[in-house]
């Protein structure tokens, strides 16, 4: 998936004018997560994928051709959709967790928090490919109003409060 989005980064960047180029390439990256399980073999799971997307991306053309794509044994080919989404949203892929990500919170600085069943991971948008701050144990997290993680854990410390890696910490 990484490589398809890679090559379709290359072409967008080619043809920046290209309307359809644009579109297929938001509809891949909206559906990448969806794209890296193992339900891509079942027929037509990736076209009918990319149709959902496209037609929330209001890109009638690519949509139709997908639809014209489907194979003939899909059980469910969508035809509508009130869902929404620009080309302009944020469509960005931070990393990768080990396990299912439980929550997520933005910063103010700009940097993202999300945690899994082990861990929170502290990413920053502004430097892509970085690798992220772990927090071990963490497993659920909030911001609090003066800018510190609270942080929820199993384990025999079960909390606690963080303000995050490169921020000094009150007195």
């Amino acid at each position: 998936m990484d490589r398809v989005l890679a090559e379709m980064d290359r072409a967008a960047a080619a043809a920046p004018g290209d309307v359809a180029v644009g579109s297929l390439r938001a509809a891949v990256a909206g559906q990448a997560h969806r794209l890296r399980t193992g339900a891509v073999t079942r027929p037509g799971y990736v076209t009918r994928q990319l149709l959902a997307q496209t037609m929330e991306l209001g890109a009638a053309d690519l949509a139709r051709a997908l639809r014209a794509r489907l194979p003939a044994a899909a059980t469910l080919v969508p035809t509508w959709t009130n869902r929404r989404a620009s080309h302009h949203a944020l469509v960005a892929e931070l990393g990768r967790h080990k396990h299912a990500v439980r929550a997520m919170v933005p910063l103010a600085d700009g940097r993202v928090v999300s945690t899994d069943s082990s861990r929170a991971l502290v990413w920053d948008p502004a430097r892509p490919g970085a690798e992220p701050f772990a927090l071990s144990g963490a497993y659920s997290l909030a911001v609090l109003a003066d800018g510190r993680l609270a942080m929820g854990a199993s384990g025999p410390s079960s909390s606690g409060t963080r303000r995050g890696p490169g921020t000094p910490r009150s007195a």
